[in-house]
């Protein structure tokens, strides 16, 4: 409530907990399209921003067989959208009935600030290039599928870690 942007906090979280948006097609030409295609999306500080573009460009299509083709067009995933869209739905409803008054602010810095309070417990601080210290941990990296992959803010908040030959910060927001 704090930053007025209770809506797009319901979006994110919604977001975070759907599967990935973004289609990884095969093949080499497809693949590059599909890079082409995200990177019109990406918010090189925010993965919640990039979630909240893609979210609104999809729901700004009028029925779900425009919504399947925009989707497709731009390689990315209909079933993960539609999931967001029902968790959005269910997130809201459990606010309101918690009286959390409803509010809508798409001030992107607004937004960062809100979801790094919200993410507090997973602080990430630049202990080298590319590398971050996570509690008692020194060796936590951006995800290659992060927008501020490549990128060194020199804190970020991230909705999870996850160990698989490197342990990774997943959905990152720079603060």
């Amino acid at each position: 409530e704090k930053f007025s942007c209770v809506e797009q906090v319901a979006e994110v979280v919604a977001g975070f907990t759907a599967r990935p948006v973004f289609v990884r097609p095969r093949g080499e030409e497809k693949e590059k399209e599909a890079a082409r295609k995200h990177a019109a999306f990406r918010d090189k500080t925010s993965d919640a921003l990039t979630l909240l573009r893609v979210y609104r460009e999809w729901t700004a299509r009028r029925g779900r067989e425009e919504q399947n083709a925009w989707a497709r067009e731009n390689y990315l995933s209909s079933r993960a959208l539609r999931e967001i869209d029902s968790s959005r739905a269910q997130i809201l409803s459990l606010m309101e009935t918690a009286g959390i008054a409803m509010s809508r602010d798409d001030d992107p810095i607004r937004i960062r600030k809100a979801v790094a309070a919200g993410l507090l417990v997973n602080l990430c601080v630049n202990s080298g290039r590319f590398n971050y210290r996570w509690g008692e941990r020194s060796d936590v990296f951006i995800h290659p599928s992060s927008s501020l992959f490549g990128a060194t803010p020199r804190m970020l908040v991230c909705a999870s870690v996850v160990e698989t030959t490197k342990t990774f910060a997943r959905d990152c927001t720079a603060i």
